[in-house]
């Protein structure tokens, strides 16, 4: 037995569907499914190895989860409760390890309601919790024909962001194919819903092999917890899926017992779609990864019974279980620890500066200073008002459109101010307009002399204009 682990990086948002609906609002699963990964193989491969590497049970392509700083992240068990009103990270409660009819109690003997965790992934070593971000975004079908979006066709996509590191493991029991899947596997890929549009870009990288893999010995008369590290799929004796496996689907002996008072276990229906057939398969029921089954142990279990998972479509990812793992103590009511919540670190890597960039650069360059620019005049205009706001809500705010008009229209400042300002023929000093600037036009006129002196013609036209858009709305205040 070998296992192939791989890093799965994604390079643009991507979308697992967490159900077949194609329109309304679709919710993105936060993992990778290990199908996706056998899908991309199977493309390349299916032909020459189709019972070889597909669909003989040797090889086993698991899902795949984040991986936040360094720390590999597995689901939050089904087993773990805290105190309503608080968070995981604060306090965990075990309730499978409580006595019949015990009750949580706080310090102030109140009684405490156990609230289940749901979701989400933690590091138990580094004492860590994470949960993905999903980005939301709503989009139409186009209709070519009328050149706009089609009537009725809205879609509400999540999806997993673009950054976002995970890791994932590839079971193979023959040892026989690690070059194989590697060459087919690794590089740029595809997967998920919208990959003709802007979805589903992916970078898988081989990271290291693991050849040992740990063993399972269990003594008869103890009980032992089995945690699903990933979903769980099952058929009845009728070849149904079922969300209820017997004890044999377990531990493989019908002599043992499955404790159901102390199991948590959340089940789902799992759509299916056939990349080749571009068709759909039937819906499965499957138990959610994190569940957790607690089992009385009549009859030894196998050696090897869990090392290539328990189940059915164990090829997919289906079926891998931990047992008895250390963050699931079977004599704790509690577990006395905290855990830090950790967030996706976005990094943005910067290309090269070549000469073919210059341009864009002096775009931005330029870009940037205008909106220096227009800042600094706002500014201006602000502090001019805040001082002057008295003599210069004297004219009406038709006169301070017309000053706005004149400095739109106007070449430059010289014909603006002639046009305004002119002792003789400025629209200042014209009729009705003469009185109502008989204070305000010294001071504004004396205002934009020095502007242009200190700071030019471009900005003493641009703050101008803004002055004149202002002044109505301080009028109305």
């Amino acid at each position: 037995m070998k296992i192939y682990q791989y890093t799965c990086t994604l390079e643009s948002d991507l979308i697992i569907s967490s159900k077949a609906a194609t329109e309304g609002q679709s919710q993105s699963l936060d993992y990778i499914p290990g199908s996706k990964f056998l899908g991309i193989v199977a493309k390349e491969l299916y032909n020459q190895h189709a019972m070889d590497i597909f669909h003989n049970g040797k090889v086993s392509f698991g899902n795949a989860y984040p991986r936040i700083n360094g720390d590999s992240m597995i689901p939050v068990p089904a087993a773990f409760f805290f105190p309503k009103g608080k968070s995981l990270g604060e306090e965990i409660l075990l309730p499978m390890n409580l006595k019949p009819n015990a009750k949580y109690i706080d310090k102030d003997g109140k009684e405490i309601q156990p609230k289940q965790a749901r979701g989400g992934y933690f590091n138990w070593s580094e004492k860590t919790l994470f949960t993905p971000e999903q980005n939301f975004k709503l989009k139409s079908a186009f209709d070519s024909v009328k050149r706009k979006s089609a009537d009725g066709q809205m879609f509400g996509y999540f999806s997993l962001p673009k950054g976002l590191n995970l890791y994932f493991t590839i079971h193979d029991s023959t040892d026989q194919y690690a070059d194989i899947i590697k060459e087919k596997l690794e590089g740029l890929k595809q997967i998920g819903r919208s990959k003709s549009a802007e979805y589903g870009l992916v970078d898988i990288k081989f990271e290291k092999e693991i050849s040992e893999i740990p063993v399972y010995r269990h003594d008869p008369g103890k009980e032992i917890v089995i945690y699903s590290f990933s979903d769980l799929c099952f058929v009845d004796q009728f070849g149904l899926f079922t969300a209820t496996p017997s004890p044999k689907d377990l531990t493989g002996s019908e002599k043992n017992e499955i404790v159901w008072e102390k199991s948590q276990v959340r089940s789902r229906k799992y759509p299916v779609w056939n990349g080749k057939r571009q068709s759909k398969d039937s819906d499965r029921i499957i138990i959610e990864k994190g569940s957790v089954f607690v089992v009385k142990i009549n009859e030894a279990i196998p050696e090897n019974f869990f090392s290539m998972g328990i189940g059915v479509s164990r090829s997919e990812g289906y079926g891998q279980v931990l047992v008895n793992p250390q963050f699931l103590p079977q004599e704790s009511e509690r577990i006395d620890t905290i855990l830090t919540k950790k967030t996706q670190e976005h990094q943005f890597l910067y290309p090269e500066v070549g000469n073919v960039s210059e341009s864009l650069l002096i775009a931005l360059k330029n870009r940037r200073l205008l909106g220096d620019l227009d800042r600094q005049v706002k500014q201006e205009v602000d502090q001019f008002i805040e001082v002057n706001k008295k003599v210069l809500s004297e004219p009406s705010k038709s006169q301070w459109g017309t000053i706005r008009g004149y400095a739109k229209q106007s070449k430059n400042f010289d014909s603006f101010f002639t046009m305004t300002f002119e002792e003789e023929f400025g629209f200042i000093n014209r009729g009705r307009s003469e009185n109502q600037w008989r204070k305000a036009g010294p001071v504004l006129i004396e205002k934009i002399k020095n502007l242009k002196k200190e700071k030019g013609e471009a900005f003493t036209m641009d703050f101008i204009q803004k002055l004149s858009t202002e002044m109505p709305k301080q009028k109305e205040s």
